[in-house]
């Protein structure tokens, strides 16, 4: 993750760069306009309104002029605010990567400080009580002969008891989504669940459905299943053989 926030750094600078650069728009603007002659296109300037409602009413000498602000322009705009409010505003959480184990020596005063901020609300304590904690955690994990590599592994070997912050930091950070593609899996999971002849189904029942649609390929037995629903209460029918 830290690999791909500095790689989209460079990748903000380039699209910065190109943005200003007339060579790069005009060997695009040429681009379109070989691609729309073999369709018989010929680029111009749309038709401007005196009142604007549904387009811009650019200022432009040329369609190169008006197509670039109108839709280069926007495009790369946009582009940058999408990169820049999905990873660059979240770069305070990911230095919490380096309290794993494999890199808890590079976590360094700076560090320290920004996690601190970042996820205070999850930290138990104030600024020292999560430093100790910190010096108990790197000194734990530099005496350690194997040390666990992702963040899954390390909550895994991490007692929340005797490092309650540092658990609370990992757990926030593993939940931390790259995309937006797993919430909107979840989203359309619920919409085939929670259909019109479902709607009165509670709560405990959707989740349980959701989950069980959701992690489908896992493999589920069925005969343990039965077994485990029998013994839940004395019944009349007998599931059990």
């Amino acid at each position: 993750m830290l690999a791909a926030l500095e790689e989209c750094k460079v990748v903000i600078a380039q699209l910065r760069g190109e943005r200003t650069d007339d060579e790069v728009w005009n060997a695009l603007f040429q681009e379109a306009v070989d691609l729309a002659q073999a369709f018989d296109i010929q680029p111009c300037i749309p038709r401007r309104a005196g009142r604007q409602q549904h387009r811009n009413n650019a200022p432009a000498d040329t369609p190169s002029e008006y197509w670039k602000v109108t839709l280069y322009n926007v495009f790369v705009d946009h582009l940058l605010m999408e990169l820049e409010e999905r990873l660059i505003v979240a770069e305070p959480k990911f230095k919490a990567f380096n309290l794993l184990p494999r890199k808890v020596n590079e976590f360094d005063e700076e560090h320290f400080n920004v996690t601190f901020d970042a996820y205070n609300a999850d930290i138990i304590g104030d600024r020292d009580d999560f430093r100790a904690e910190v010096q108990r955690w790197t000194l734990r994990w530099n005496m350690a002969a194997h040390k666990p590599v992702s963040v899954c592994d390390t909550i895994k070997c991490t007692n929340r008891h005797l490092y309650p912050s540092v658990f609370n930091v990992l757990v926030a950070l593993l939940t931390i989504p790259v995309s937006t593609a797993t919430a909107e899996r979840s989203f359309s999971c619920l919409k085939r669940l929670k259909t019109y002849l479902r709607s009165t189904m509670g709560q405990t029942r959707l989740q349980n459905l959701a989950v069980l649609h959701t992690h489908s390929a896992i493999d589920v037995d069925v005969e343990k299943i039965i077994d485990i629903f029998a013994d839940k209460k004395k019944r009349n029918l007998n599931f059990v053989f």
